[in-house]
């Protein structure tokens, strides 16, 4: 039983999904979402979709106002509502609101055939992801 690993980023298609995968371990799989980069972008241009849980009742996040997130966002130096937010550690960035298209979560547990899905909305729109899953003993 050992980790995966994925690295990717969205092609220059206007959508797409960009990961498809099932925990068919027999086990419980923790899905750790270090880092994701989306272009800046409004919901009339761009957004992505994290999709998790067992097959035809999947739980939708849809992420639109949202540049950066991860367990490791290490700095951010981007102004929301007049705020800096600079040198700060960011485990989830979602600015100043709670506003559900800009939160997004950074680890997920999958149960055995369940599924942990990325699509995106928007040419380009994920810049690049570093995402690992790891079966739980």
């Amino acid at each position: 039983m050992t980790a995966t690993v994925y690295s990717l980023n969205a092609s220059s298609s206007q959508s797409g999904t960009l990961l498809n995968h099932q925990n068919t371990s027999g086990g419980n799989q923790r899905v750790i979402i270090n880092y994701i980069r989306m272009q800046k972008s409004t919901s009339t241009n761009g957004y992505m979709n994290l999709l998790f849980g067992p097959s035809g009742d999947l739980c939708d996040l849809k992420i639109t106002y949202c540049t950066a997130f991860g367990k490791h966002v290490a700095c951010n130096y981007d102004m929301y509502n007049n705020n800096s937010h600079g040198g700060h550690l960011f485990q989830s960035h979602s600015g100043s609101g709670a506003n559900e298209e800009q939160n997004a979560p950074t680890e997920i547990m999958l149960a055995d055939q369940e599924y942990f899905q990325i699509t995106w909305y928007g040419q380009n729109f994920i810049k690049g992801c570093n995402i690992v899953v790891i079966p739980e003993a």
